[in-house]
């Protein structure tokens, strides 16, 4: 009992202004009997538990959305699923509806209108029209050539002055040798750009003109001091259409051909060509086919 009262006694002793080891003494016996030591001039530590509320409603409040989602997501899966039961079964009425192919579709088909074939079918002049037609087309572009006379393998430069030196060297031509004198001249466009020389189109006055031309060019080309400078041997022809430049390309090639695979070329069949090719180039376009 008595020294029950002389730790009272001496507790009672402790103030603020007692020495630091006694009060460090007495905060580790306060501390070792559970009781938290007092903090003197600190503001009471945060445990964050505050916060906790809130992060919870924040993370109820995404999952009720995405809830949301996929139910109208689900929802929408369903009205899909029913569209396309419905369109299944209106394709399947649909090409059950249609005909088979063994079957013809004219016979179902009612026309307001007959087809041109028909027509044609029905109208035997149809086809007798459309040909004078195309002959009418025929003689008209005959007759637009009919003036023009075409030289090949006349030297070209390719440039914008290539009119102005042909039409030199024919005035020279045709004073020289008495040839008719033509009214114009020009180069015909080409398809590929380097073709050796392009096409030389000669116009005149009349038919006769162009056929006194065509037929006395070879002599008087060869009569010229510098016709061997020629890099090709110039071709003096009528202006023919794509037909008949047809016809006159198989027969070179026949000839070539001829020339090439016979070691001796016959007389006969070199002439013939020639001959042959010689009056495809001067004869009227009505004897064309004599020759094909």
């Amino acid at each position: 009992m008595a020294s029950l009262d002389v730790d009272v006694a001496d507790n009672s002793d402790i103030t603020d202004n007692s020495p630091p080891s006694k009060r460090d003494r007495i905060t580790k016996e306060a501390v070792k009997r559970g009781r938290p030591p007092k903090t003197v001039g600190r503001p009471q530590k945060s445990t964050g538990l505050s916060a906790q509320p809130s992060l919870i409603l924040s993370l109820m409040s995404r999952v009720a959305k995405l809830e949301n989602i996929v139910t109208e997501l689900a929802a929408e899966k369903e009205k899909l699923k029913k569209t396309m039961k419905e369109q299944d079964d209106i394709i399947r009425n649909l090409r059950c509806s249609l005909p088979s192919q063994g079957q013809n579709p004219a016979t179902n088909i009612n026309r307001t209108c007959p087809l041109y074939a028909d027509i044609v079918k029905k109208t035997p002049l149809v086809s007798q029209v459309t040909a004078q037609l195309q002959l009418a087309s025929n003689i008209r572009q005959y007759e637009k050539k009919s003036f023009l006379a075409v030289i090949e393998n006349l030297e070209d430069d390719k440039t914008d002055g290539q009119s102005a030196k042909d039409k030199l060297f024919l005035n020279s031509l045709s004073s020289n040798y008495s040839l008719p004198t033509h009214t114009d001249t020009f180069r015909v466009k080409c398809r590929n750009p380097d073709v050796f020389a392009r096409p030389t189109k000669v116009r005149f006055e009349t038919q006769s003109d162009r056929d006194t031309f065509i037929r006395n060019f070879s002599k008087c080309i060869r009569s010229l001091p510098s016709h061997r400078e020629f890099p090709r041997p110039l071709k003096c022809r009528r202006d023919m259409t794509l037909d008949e430049l047809t016809v006159l390309r198989n027969l070179r090639k026949t000839v070539y051909e001829a020339n090439f695979f016979i070691a001796a070329p016959s007389p006969k069949l070199e002439c013939f060509c020639r001959s042959h090719c010689k009056r495809l180039g001067t004869m009227p376009p009505d004897h064309l086919e004599a020759i094909t």
